[in-house]
């Protein structure tokens, strides 16, 4: 069972993305600001059940990728929309290519295929330990 360290959740913005997260190889979650709320540093930093995970992910470099997805430029619609209105990032370095496959399909059935995946990762999931 691959033991990840989570950082702690950090709003998903462009600057917070350049600031704090590791060029490092890894996984990554992120969730959407719950309805009727308005954002507050403290708010990052609860594991609530009513901020749903709306995508997961993995990636060689977590800084380039999550700067993908905070950029206007975005092609996941979804996730764009989400980030707009306000949503949270945190990640976890992983430098096996076979830990972060079976994490992150460990990540996607723990979250019920969140909403803004397109596509199931492949492979096998993992016991995993998990950000919220």
């Amino acid at each position: 069972m691959p033991t990840v360290t989570w950082s702690s959740p950090w709003p998903a913005t462009e600057d917070n993305v350049r600031r704090f997260v590791v060029k490092a190889s890894g996984v990554y979650v992120l969730r959407k600001l719950a309805a009727g709320k308005s954002l507050t540093v403290g708010d990052f930093l609860k594991a609530d059940s009513s901020r749903a995970v709306i995508y997961v992910g993995q990636a060689e470099s977590l800084e380039t990728r999550m700067l993908q997805h905070v950029s206007p430029s975005e092609a996941n619609e979804c996730l764009k929309r989400y980030i707009r209105q306000g949503a949270d990032m945190t990640w976890a370095p992983v430098s096996s290519k076979a830990d972060r496959d079976c994490i992150e399909r460990a990540l996607y059935d723990h979250y019920a295929e969140p909403e803004c995946n397109e596509v199931a990762p492949p492979g096998k999931a993992c016991s995993v330990n998990f950000p919220f």
